[in-house]
Order: C-alpha cells, then sequence, then structure tokens
C-alpha cells in the first residue's frame, strides 16, 4: 500500500510517467476529508492526484475549460457543498480558505468539478485510478510533507480520517475533489519573481521592531512600468489586486496577494526600488518605506488600508494594528484615461493566457488568489 504522506519533491509514477510532487494540500467538508498533491512531469505538464487511505480510493484530474467545453454534464448531480482549507506544504494556501462545489459524474465514470472561489470559478475533469496504478519512490531526506507542515499536518491521522467524497452513480463508486484557487509555492511566488534571476538585486532589508516581520528591498535598472509587468508576467497574473499609485505624479505600483504585499517605486535617488514584505509586516506599521518621499509612503498606506487592512485585523489578532488611528493624507479613488495602466486588467490577460497555454498542453494547474 502507498503511504498517503507523500513529500515535497518526492517522485510518483502513475500509468507509466513520473511525476515530482510540487505541493499537498488538505481539505475538510463538513462530513468528509482528503489530501490533494500536485504533481508534474519533465514536460512541465500538471495533474492533482486525489487520495483516500480510508476507503482505498484514488483519482487523478486535470483542469478544462468553462462548461467543460460544451460537455452536458448537468443530468448527473453527485455532490455538493463547501470545502476549507486544513493544512498545506508547499503552497501559498490559507488555512481556512473555503471553495464551494458541484460534482457530476457521467455513466463513463468521467468526473466534472466545478470549484467556485472568491474571485474565479474553476472546472477540472477526472477520474479514478486503482492504487495499483500509483508507485511511489523514497522521498528526499528533510523534504516538508504534512508531519512538518507548520500549519500542523494531517499524516499521522492518514487512513484513520482521511476520506474521499464519494458518490454512486449508476451503480459506479466514484471518488472525487475540490480544486482550489490556490498554488504550490514553488510554481509562481514574489520570491522567485523577485530575484537576481529576473533583473532585481536585494540592497537592503528592514526588520519590524515588534513582530521581527522583515521587509527586503531590492533595485533594478527597469523602469517601474516594466518591473511590475515582469512580475505579473513571472506570477502569471496571480495576484490578489495590482494598483498604479492615484496620486498625482507619484510614480508607484502596489500589488498583494493573501499573504505578502509588494510594492514597486522611483525611490528619492531616482532608481527604481521594489519592497516585498509580508502584509503582517505592513499591518504593524512601525517600519518607514525605504528611501521614498512623502506621496510614496502616502500611497503605500493608503492602497494596503483600502485593499488588505480589514481582512488583516482577522488575521493578526495577535500584532499591534498600527492602522488602528490611522486617516488618510490623499483621497483614494481608481485613476482611468490616458497615461493610467491598468495593471488587474494585464493581470487577468497574463491569467487568461497562461491558462489557454495549459489546456492546450493537457496540463492543469491551480490558479493564485
Amino acid at each position: 500500500m502507498i503511504s498517503s504522506n507523500l513529500s515535497e519533491g518526492q517522485k510518483v509514477i502513475i500509468h507509466g510517467t513520473t511525476y515530482t510532487v510540487q505541493c499537498g494540500i488538505s481539505f475538510r467538508s463538513v462530513s468528509d476529508a482528503w489530501l490533494e498533491y500536485e504533481l508534474r512531469d519533465d514536460s512541465g505538464n500538471t495533474i492533482w492526484l486525489s487520495l483516500d487511505d480510508g476507503n482505498q480510493e484514488y483519482a487523478i484530474y486535470r483542469m478544462t475549460g468553462a462548461g467543460f467545453d460544451g460537455v452536458d454534464y448537468s443530468n448527473f448531480p453527485c455532490d455538493s457543498g463547501v470545502a476549507r482549507v486544513v493544512s498545506s506544504f508547499g503552497s501559498d494556501c490559507d488555512d481556512g480558505e473555503t471553495v464551494r462545489f458541484e460534482e457530476y459524474e457521467s455513466p463513463e465514470g468521467k468526473i466534472y468539478a466545478i470549484e467556485k472561489w472568491s474571485d474565479e470559478t474553476e472546472y477540472s475533469v477526472g477520474v479514478r485510478i486503482d492504487q495499483n496504478d500509483i508507485e511511489t519512490m523514497a522521498p528526499p531526506e528533510g523534504a516538508r510533507n504534512f508531519s512538518s507542515a507548520s500549519s500542523g499536518g494531517v499524516g499521522s491521522k492518514i487512513g484513520t480520517v482521511i476520506t474521499v467524497i464519494i458518490c454512486i452513480v449508476l451503480g459506479v463508486g466514484a471518488a472525487l475533489f475540490d480544486e482550489g484557487s490556490c498554488s504550490c509555492s514553488s510554481s509562481k511566488t514574489f520570491d522567485k519573481c523577485i530575484d537576481e534571476a529576473h533583473g532585481f538585486k536585494l540592497e537592503t532589508s528592514l526588520t519590524s521592531a515588534s513582530t521581527r516581520e522583515k521587509a527586503d528591498i531590492y533595485n533594478t535598472a527597469q523602469s517601474v512600468d516594466a518591473a511590475t509587468r515582469g512580475i505579473l508576467d513571472c506570477m502569471e497574473g496571480n495576484v490578489t489586486d495590482v494598483m498604479q499609485s492615484s496620486i498625482d505624479n507619484n510614480d508607484a505600483v502596489s500589488m498583494i496577494d493573501s499573504k505578502n504585499y509588494v510594492m514597486v517605486y522611483k525611490g528619492t535617488e531616482g532608481n527604481t526600488l521594489v519592497q516585498k514584505s509580508s502584509r503582517k509586516f505592513v499591518y504593524v506599521n512601525d517600519t518607514d518605506l525605504y528611501q521614498a518621499d512623502d506621496d510614496t509612503k502616502s500611497w503605500y498606506q493608503m492602497y494596503y488600508h483600502e485593499k488588505a487592512y480589514s481582512d488583516d485585523t482577522q488575521k493578526f489578532t495577535d500584532a499591534s494594528d498600527g492602522y488602528r488611528n490611522y486617516h488618510r493624507t490623499h483621497v483614494f479613488f481608481i485613476p482611468t484615461g490616458s497615461g493610467y495602466n491598468n495593471y488587474n486588467t494585464y493581470a487577468s490577460g497574463v491569467r487568461s493566457q497562461r491558462a489557454a497555454a495549459r489546456r492546450s498542453g493537457s496540463g492543469s494547474h491551480r490558479s493564485g488568489k
């Protein structure tokens, strides 16, 4: 019997193809729990593997087009509900993230899953596989898995509590799974996109006095616009929000994902700087933006307060609230017209292009929130 507690970097062979584990995510609904792993082959094609040791049910699946490319699946309802991310490793998922799912199974045994996240709807098609179709190699020494996940793994409970949603259609049992709108950190993260290989050189780091959270500051020869587009390209457009400063004559762009805040701006010495930090670093608000003029500092705070602060008050209850008495010095608005770059539109276009490329290559990938 294979072990369901797979590790990052571990080799898995399915139907003769060798894959490498990229990340793992544990889901739970009201009555069920299951594990999913992103696997990638040497050509870059991605599948997701769903494992249930308790019921010995296994499935693989790939993303497909909206509406399953015209396939009529509506006559084969199986299940629906809300699932929650319990734990993960190697992923940018937040514990507690939720997804609404609908699932269908055709008489031929194909499983159609619709996942409705807060920012998008995703579609995937899967099939059951037999336990004997899966072969695992020894994991790399010290590799991350659910037992080592900082959020608290479930590896020790596998085989007793891990159950995949099962539905019986026309007398055939099938393991179902819920695809989430979060990705493996090995795929695309700010850490991997803001580095020397992409034209960003680390200049210095700042540390919050109250939380010890750190901000890294990079310099680059690129313009603010070119650096922003380069980061979005590398991230495959998967950011929660990105916006050019609405303050007149202020050359700055801010972007966030669920955990990080990145600011691309023109420094006081005329060079382009990029500050990358956790959102918690910004939340405590006890460290100034590095080498920035007053308008840029104002935009840095104003954007965070508008786009992330409300959510972060629920996350960082153990930290000092640096925005409790915050007052804006400028009016926040979304500018339009000549000279304004709508980077959210740009990011959306990048996401669409990457999704189309993955579908044409028969690959699958979870998108960033």
